[in-house]
């Protein structure tokens, strides 16, 4: 039986609260195995807005022709992406049309969120499985199993990245087909992610114009490159210049320690703000010890912040979970909203951040000959 052409619209269901949890806990386990965390941060309850979020995804998938067409709606937004071979168009009401089709080498495409549904064998080195039964699922017969994780493994990656964290999930596999017809991960017996196929559909026609992108309004089709911020490496004074904002610079660095900047200019789709990034480069460490995002307005996030006051500023804190230790920070001065991070100790990193001032616009002048 031939899994060439794919017709099929999915619900998809999660909790955000408990999908903190989950990261964290993926975080937490990553470490215990020997492998780095990553920036995973404890998020806050109580945030305005609903805990839980709802989508519907349609999707036609042509495997013979390598090209899949991908619609989603609901509260995370609407969006088209489209793929033919190696070429790829996305569409959202926030950053307009975008496509490499002038930059092929630009990698992207469609339909990857939910390939371990069709693909369901890319989750046999993750979990070990319990059959539980069968029932129905889509007008289908399926086959219900409990997966549950295995230790992170460094040596292959997890097939279902929805449910890092989890318990356990809870499977129904069709008979006929092989594919995953719903899956919802838990802690405890508590979901905080589902993926269920509400339509299914094998070997349909698929007309060439499904595959075939044109921008729901009309607007010109931008490259990657064009359409997101790329960065402008300049001096930090040219950037002091440059930025409609007060830029500030640490000004309580250790010796030998260097600053460099970039400018990232504002877009009107997507909506973006310019912003300025400080990096403070030390000649021993290949990568940056700290570095610093500015802006004139606040970032957005749901982690859970601890205030402290250093040097006359209220500094928000938290450590970020990354491998050898390391800290995120946020802090307003005058106009400019700052955000740190840093591999550094706590209270040194602290320091440099309540060090911050405002830049200087012009080069120091020459010394004479």
């Amino acid at each position: 039986m031939s899994l060439e052409k794919i017709r099929t619209q999915m619900r998809r269901w999660g909790n955000s609260e408990l999908s903190g949890d989950a990261m964290r806990r993926h975080a937490d386990r990553r470490v215990a195995s020997g492998q780095s965390g990553g920036a995973v941060f404890g998020m806050r309850s109580g945030l305005p807005g609903p805990s839980t979020w709802e989508m519907t995804t349609r999707a036609w998938v042509d495997r013979s022709a390598d090209r899949t067409r991908v619609e989603t709606s609901g509260n995370h937004a609407d969006r088209l992406m489209i793929s033919d071979g190696r070429l790829w168009w996305s569409f959202t009401p926030q950053s307009g049309s975008i496509s490499n089709e002038t930059e092929p080498e630009i990698h992207g495409g469609s339909g990857g969120e939910f390939d371990w549904m069709l693909e369901p064998s890319s989750l046999l080195p993750s979990f070990d499985f319990t059959p539980t039964g069968m029932t129905e699922v889509a007008d289908r017969r399926v086959v219900t199993a409990v997966a549950v994780p295995r230790p992170p493994d460094p040596r292959h990656g997890h097939g279902a990245h929805f449910a890092n964290g989890a318990d356990d999930v809870l499977l129904a596999v069709d008979i006929e087909r092989g594919v995953v017809l719903r899956a919802e991960a838990r802690i405890a017996t508590e979901p905080f992610a589902l993926f269920e196929m509400i339509d299914l559909a094998f070997d349909d026609d698929l007309p060439d114009d499904l595959f075939h992108f044109v921008s729901p309004d009309g607007s010109a089709v931008h490259s990657p490159r064009s359409a997101f911020a790329q960065p402008e490496p300049m001096s930090v004074e040219e950037a002091a210049r440059r930025a409609s904002f007060t830029v500030l610079v640490p000004t309580r660095l250790p010796r030998g320690w260097t600053l460099d900047a970039s400018y990232f200019g504002p877009s009107e789709r997507p909506l973006r703000k310019e912003t300025v990034g400080i990096r403070v480069l030390e000649v021993r460490h290949e990568s940056p010890r700290m570095q610093f995002q500015e802006a004139s307005e606040p970032s957005q996030d749901m982690l859970e912040w601890e205030v402290v006051g250093r040097g006359g500023h209220l500094i928000s804190v938290v450590a970020n979970g990354a491998r050898g230790g390391g800290f995120e920070a946020k802090v307003q001065i005058g106009g400019t909203h700052v955000r740190a991070s840093g591999t550094l100790e706590r209270e040194v990193f602290l320091e440099i951040v309540a060090s911050l001032a405002p830049a200087p616009t012009e080069l120091p002048p020459m010394l004479d000959q």
